[in-house]
């Protein structure tokens, strides 16, 4: 029994159902991504000094502005049983979950479909975006050693540009452990 625990653990965080509930939430971002680049583009033709692409702060706010233009989406009537088949099947939720598979028929649950198609294009944007930049920005931090060091020093938090060379792998290591 003490030995089983951690195995728990594991299979909690990487086994088949926790990545089946991740390919959920990246589904979130993926369906949201076409609002965010949509947004991002009509940031860099209004505002000259946009830069919605490359700029955390200027992402994060293509990212709340594109959320409110694509969760009116789910009033569409395919999306509340795409999304509940799609929830069903990656969450790993048994047949007999309750689940509205059908589309909506008033606006109480209209509200809710709204309500939950937001937080799983939020949520699953978020993941997404963490999922994309940081495994990339880790092995970046690893391979930093054995490099010149040039593209750590334009673009980073300052926290990594101005730490000693030989210091900057560690929060990549941490990354991939």
């Amino acid at each position: 029994m003490t030995g089983a625990w951690w195995r728990r653990a594991v299979r909690a965080v990487a086994g088949r159902r926790a990545q089946l509930r991740w390919v959920h939430l990246v589904l979130g971002g993926a369906l949201l991504m076409p609002y965010y680049l949509l947004t991002g583009v009509v940031f860099s033709m209004l505002l000259q000094d946009a830069v919605p692409f490359t700029s955390l702060p200027w992402q994060l706010g293509t990212f709340a502005t594109a959320l409110p233009l694509a969760v009116p989406t789910a009033l569409l009537p395919l999306v509340r049983p795409l999304e509940a088949t799609a929830a069903r099947s990656l969450c790993g939720l048994p047949e007999s979950a309750e689940l509205a598979a059908g589309p909506a028929g008033s606006w109480d649950a209209r509200a809710r479909t709204l309500l939950w198609y937001g937080l799983h294009l939020a949520i699953g944007g978020l993941v997404s975006g963490l999922t994309l930049s940081l495994l990339p920005a880790s092995a970046l931090l690893v391979a930093l050693p054995f490099t010149d060091g040039s593209y750590a020093d334009e673009g980073w938090p300052h926290a990594f540009a101005s730490a000693p060379t030989r210091w900057r792998p560690w929060p990549g290591c941490c990354c991939w452990a």
